[in-house]
């Protein structure tokens, strides 16, 4: 996981009982297509200081976003992997880590967030692949502290963290525009 090597293959990076995390490769287009291609979902996930809303309607975008996650572990700006279920292979969410550099609270710490399709959005799946990340967390850009948001309304996600030891964090995180956000959760 580490940038040193700089290097993605389909090798198996984290295992659960129930999912495999990995880098994306090519065969996973259809699946991610399937998970950004919802308009309501994708408005649930975590786009903060992004491009974009994560909303991607077509495998042409779905293929340049790809490409731009490539590019981005290359450069050593975040890292995307797959959530694989392991019963059907299935791409069934995506996770990113990246290093944040900021003037606020967050700097130097680890951003995490999770886009799951909706039937896997449940406390045991999310305590599942958050454990595993959380304790390889470091392997990613050298540091344990990690952000995650958890809006109000995502009751599962919020029962999962408190369990990883989570809390509510009472600051806002500053954007690279002066933007600010909130709903943070931090693991300090």
């Amino acid at each position: 996981m580490s940038h040193n090597n700089k290097k993605q293959t389909n090798t198996i990076l984290l295992e659960t009982q129930n999912f495999i995390i990995r880098f994306p490769l090519e065969n996973d287009l259809e699946d991610l297509l399937e998970l950004y291609s919802d308009k309501l979902r994708s408005s649930t996930f975590n786009s903060d200081n992004c491009e974009d809303n994560f909303y991607y309607p077509t495998l042409e975008r779905i293929i340049e976003v790809y490409k731009f996650w490539k590019e981005s572990f290359i450069k050593g700006w975040f890292t995307r992997l797959c959530i694989i279920e392991r019963k059907t292979r299935k791409v069934v969410g995506t996770l990113e880590v990246c290093k944040r550099v900021s003037a606020d609270a967050s700097n130097g710490c680890n951003i995490l967030r999770i886009d799951l399709l909706e039937q896997f959005e449940k406390e045991k799946n999310l305590f599942e692949i958050n454990e595993i990340i959380l304790n390889n967390i470091e392997k990613f850009y050298g540091v344990k502290n990690t952000f995650t948001k958890i809006r109000s309304n995502q009751v599962e996600r919020k029962k999962s963290f408190l369990k990883l030891g989570f809390r509510e964090f009472d600051g806002k995180l500053i954007g690279r525009n002066n933007e600010t956000y909130s709903d943070y959760w931090i693991n300090f």
